[in-house]
């Protein structure tokens, strides 16, 4: 649901009186009243990577509206965020785990999409509070590192480069361009 809203939020931001404007409206509010993907909630469990897509649209939303005195949006996101890593962010290793608590019987406990979730949220929450919160700004730029720097690669690549190469790679080979892409190292 976030990803479609998403979809929708930034169809309208660029194409300007679609007709899907007042459905967009309609539901982001009804999200806004009822998701339960908030840290208003007060959850005691999560799925975590389900929290963070919903964190990407407030983040949109936010950076989206023309009022820029307007911050329920980004306060929201900055709050689900926080206790998503409070919850899920592993410091002494890196990454972050899809779920809290961490009752995952098969040991699947981090992924690709939940970290790439995480770093990109905190990265753009960085960069919103720069200008009002530089300790919030620098508290989330931190939390980029330990998401993103401290995973375990392989030789000399961090992991993050590992990750967001091997869709561009598998991408350069669909289309006939692969020969000779290789990670940097």
């Amino acid at each position: 649901m976030a990803g479609a809203l998403q979809a929708l939020v930034d169809l309208n931001n660029a194409t300007a009186h679609h007709p899907s404007q007042n459905a967009t409206t309609t539901l982001l509010d009804s999200c806004w009243m009822h998701s339960p993907y908030t840290s208003r909630y007060f959850p005691t469990w999560a799925y975590i990577d389900d929290y963070l897509w919903y964190t990407l649209l407030w983040l949109r939303v936010h950076q989206t509206r023309e009022d820029a005195n307007e911050t329920r949006y980004l306060d929201e996101a900055t709050a689900t965020f926080d206790l998503m890593a409070q919850w899920g962010v592993d410091e002494p290793c890196g990454g972050i785990f899809w779920m809290y608590p961490d009752g995952d019987v098969h040991g699947a406990r981090k992924n690709a999409i939940t970290t790439l979730e995480a770093v990109s949220v905190a990265a753009q929450l960085s960069v919103a509070h720069r200008a009002t919160d530089q300790a919030r700004a620098t508290r989330h730029e931190e939390q980029v590192r330990i998401c993103c720097d401290r995973l375990p690669a392989t030789g000399r690549t961090p992991f993050c480069a590992l990750v967001l190469t091997a869709p561009l790679h598998w991408l350069a080979r669909r289309i006939g361009c692969g020969r000779g892409y290789r990670a940097r190292r």
